[in-house]
């Protein structure tokens, strides 16, 4: 571990603290006057400059900001102005040379929305009712939003499947399954306004436990008809 401290300020601290000391006790540590002569005249030009940078850091974190400032309202000026440029070429009959006489770049055209994603992780739940409750989720890719989920329903091995619903949330409630219905098929599907995805399909089998009592299991469910079947 160095003895004076590698940091040049507290290096500028160390020897100011250090040199009246040496100077009183020079004959008794061994050191010669004219050297802490020299050495007090390069404390007090260390300390000088020192001062001086710190005023310098001052002026310069200063004028930072005051840059920052005036660039901001600069920028915020001209976005302004690239906005009123854009909404004169959208109205314009050729946005192109609008564009061109600017110099400025016309605006991408947007990538189309992709294709909502599957409903996957069915929960099923039985209400007081007796009424089917359904929960599931449904990742999507970025930007696909305002979705709602068609629900269609198969009432057997070999039936179609029949639309039930539109549900705007990732769960819905079927309250006319018919009495005696063994397993119940329901494919669900993702639509935005422009696409659909890909249907997720779950097979619900309904039944009686030992104290007669009405239950309701998932059996199967995937993405493809023959999983859930």
């Amino acid at each position: 571990m160095s003895t004076i401290p590698r940091e040049n300020d507290a290096a500028v601290a160390w020897c100011a603290t250090h040199l009246p000391i040496w100077t009183a006790n020079a004959a008794a540590i061994g050191l010669d006057p004219l050297e802490l002569a020299e050495l007090s005249t390069l404390i007090s030009e260390a300390n000088t400059r020192l001062t001086a940078r710190d005023q310098a850091k001052d002026a310069a974190s200063g004028a930072i900001g005051s840059f920052n400032e005036a660039a901001g309202l600069m920028r915020d000026m001209a976005a302004l102005q690239v906005t009123k440029i854009r909404t004169f070429a959208k109205a314009s009959d050729t946005p192109a040379i609008v564009y061109e006489d600017a110099q400025i770049p016309a605006p991408a055209d947007p990538s189309p929305r992709p294709a909502p994603g599957t409903p996957v992780l069915f929960t099923v739940a039985l209400d007081q009712s007796g009424a089917l409750k359904v929960e599931f989720k449904c990742p999507n890719p970025p930007r696909v939003t305002a979705l709602t989920y068609r629900v269609e329903r198969s009432l057997g091995a070999q039936q179609p499947f029949v639309f039930f619903k539109n549900a705007k949330e990732r769960s819905f409630t079927d309250d006319t399954v018919p009495s005696g219905s063994g397993d119940v098929t329901y494919r669900v599907t993702a639509q935005s306004s422009t696409k659909d995805g890909a249907p997720g399909y779950f097979t619900v089998r309904l039944g009686v436990n030992q104290q007669a009592q009405p239950q309701v299991e998932i059996i199967r469910q995937g993405s493809s008809e023959s999983e859930a079947s």
